[in-house]
């Protein structure tokens, strides 16, 4: 069977908040032929978009990639504010393919032709009488995975009291001069004064946070945070989309499958059990992003991080089974700078 991928979504148009489905369709542009092994996949008349003759008189079926991330976009991605998605919106992701598209290719082909997903659509089919679009499920697994890596923390400074308690018991000093000269201080009668000082102020209750720095989340979540996210959104595409009468939130076919796509995208060493996705799902209410205007020069802008005080991303990584997500209460505010170190991340 020949097949055609069409190229991705292009650049995103919204209609109320939502992404308008819509693809080039020229052969110019994008043709990847390839030949499929016979019983290694199953592509159902829905999965074909349109059947294109070439000039040679080739037949070429135009697979759908697409539906299942517009319907996850529509319907199941969190908007934190007015065209804020989380993550990433679907547009985005679909520059991003059409900047990669051989990687994209290679990812797409190992994945229908993996034995496991044929298994998957048989069962699915004879138990379920659900049709499952192999292309285009791979392709809404590489945007979940797009969307949780895409997300980012915004460490904040030690507050005045942690400050203290970190340098009350140190035993040498070191200054940087105005000249930029360094001076390193480890008399014992300057330190005793210094001591003596520290000790005896006091700070007043903080409310106001300073802002540290930006960095990716898994230099201060273990890799849970990922694998929560990932079963979470699938989990809730599964549920909302596949029509069946269920006795659980997912079917026992469905769930495997899950715990197979973390290991298949690279967020698990090992396939995942049902007991540990239950687990994983139980988790997902920990989370809470927050939306911030800040002002950095002459921009200002929305941005969407966890914000983690000193406290808690200074003590080790935080993995978010044995620790609640730690968050800013009522009250409390983040004050920024000129400049914010680790800002690109907000744009890769």
């Amino acid at each position: 069977m020949k097949i055609w991928i069409p190229p991705p979504i292009n650049a995103p148009i919204y209609n109320n908040c939502k992404i308008i489905r819509y693809i080039s369709i020229r052969c110019a542009y994008f043709s990847y032929l390839c030949t499929m092994e016979e019983n290694k996949l199953i592509v159902y008349p829905e999965d074909i978009n349109e059947t294109i003759t070439t000039a040679d008189g080739k037949v070429i079926n135009q697979i759908d990639i697409w539906s299942y991330c517009i319907y996850f976009a529509d319907n199941i991605q969190l908007m934190i504010g007015d065209n804020i998605y989380d993550g990433m919106p679907l547009g985005e992701f679909g520059d991003k393919i059409e900047k990669n598209q051989k990687e994209h290719i290679k990812t797409l082909f190992k994945f229908v032709q993996d034995k496991r997903i044929y298994d998957f659509q048989q069962d699915m089919k004879t138990k379920y009488g659900i049709n499952v679009n192999a292309f285009a499920l791979c392709t809404l697994c590489e945007f979940i995975n797009a969307i949780i890596h895409k997300k980012v923390v915004l460490l904040l400074k030690p507050t005045p009291s942690e400050t203290i308690e970190q340098i009350k018991e140190f035993e040498s000093v070191t200054f940087h001069k105005k000249n930029r000269r360094v001076f390193h201080c480890n008399n014992n009668e300057v330190l005793k004064v210094l001591k003596d000082a520290i000790n005896k102020m006091e700070c007043k209750p903080t409310t106001t946070y300073e802002a540290y720095k930006v960095v990716d989340r898994l230099e201060v979540f273990t890799k849970e945070i990922l694998q929560i996210e990932f079963t979470y959104y699938l989990s809730a595409f599964f549920n909302q989309y596949f029509n069946i009468k269920r006795k659980a939130r997912l079917t026992s076919v469905e769930n495997k499958m899950i715990g197979y796509f973390l290991k298949w995208f690279g967020l698990s060493v090992e396939e995942v059990t049902e007991a540990r996705l239950r687990q994983l799902r139980m988790n997902y209410d920990k989370f809470d992003t927050t939306a911030s205007i800040i002002n950095l020069g002459d921009c200002t802008f929305t941005v969407q991080w966890h914000v983690i005080k000193y406290e808690d991303w200074s003590n080790g990584l935080i993995n978010p089974i044995k620790r609640d997500i730690p968050t800013l209460k009522k009250g409390e505010s983040i004050r920024f700078g000129e400049k914010l170190e680790g800002i690109e991340l907000l744009t890769r």
